[in-house]
């Protein structure tokens, strides 16, 4: 992808890896067609003909978790470390700062976003779990069609693989683009799962929890594949 954070992103992570502001900028020849599949996961999503029965499901069980007393404590508790009435604030204020402080944190993890500073440890728990309930379904373990998305990424690997075993290609091939993306590769791989179905009914202490996407899916997460060549040596006695 193109934007901006994408073009940034790229450049950071480069930057990372290499140790060293100074590698060629790849040209826009280079730049993988808008049609590539593998970055029209939001069109595939929208394939899914089951998407229309689930998403009023858990957008009906992210209401009713909000709206119960979970939630409330949270908003109780905020507004007791703000100084102002727990009616001046709802769920979906809450969860704004939560994610703006998400965000902060990504892009500077030695700097404690000001937002932080008034949740406890239960509270962000409590607010990933209401975040983790949509995208469970959205791009999670509850919706079986979600692994299929991640069949063109696994296609294409084994392609590049094949042809770098072959001498052909290049030696690295990176793609920027969202965590969806991430998502769905762990899902084909089947890691992380074995929860009971996220609800509003259901919720427990998170470190029992096996999907996270604070785990799983952050904001700078990265899925890496790598060939290794290994050179074996026989000796006789």
């Amino acid at each position: 992808m193109s934007s901006l954070r994408f073009v940034i992103s790229a450049q950071t992570f480069m930057q990372n890896v290499l140790n060293d502001d100074n590698f060629e900028i790849v040209t826009e020849s280079h730049v993988c067609d808008r049609s590539d599949i593998l970055i029209e996961i939001d069109n595939m999503m929208k394939a899914d003909k089951n998407i229309a029965e689930i998403q009023p499901y858990y957008k009906d069980q992210v209401k009713e978790f909000e709206a119960g007393p979970h939630m409330t404590g949270v908003v109780q508790r905020v507004a007791a470390k703000l100084g102002i009435e727990s009616k001046e604030l709802n769920p979906e204020i809450i969860t704004a700062m939560y994610e703006v402080s998400a965000y902060e944190y990504s892009i500077d993890q030695n700097r404690i976003p000001p937002w932080y500073k008034v949740f406890c440890p239960d509270d962000l728990e409590i607010l990933e779990y209401a975040w983790d309930i949509s995208w469970y379904y959205v791009i999670g373990y509850g919706n079986p069609y979600n692994a299929k998305l991640a069949c063109p990424t696994a296609i294409r690997l084994e392609e590049r693989f094949r042809n770098k075993i072959s001498g052909e290609g290049p030696d690295g091939v990176f793609y920027f683009a969202s965590e969806k993306n991430v998502l769905v590769m762990l899902i084909m791989l089947g890691l992380a799962n074995g929860d009971a179905p996220f609800t509003a009914s259901n919720y427990k202490c998170m470190k029992d929890l096996e999907w996270r996407t604070s785990l799983y899916g952050p904001f700078a997460a990265n899925f890496i594949a790598v060939i290794i060549k290994s050179h074996f040596i026989s000796t006789k006695n």
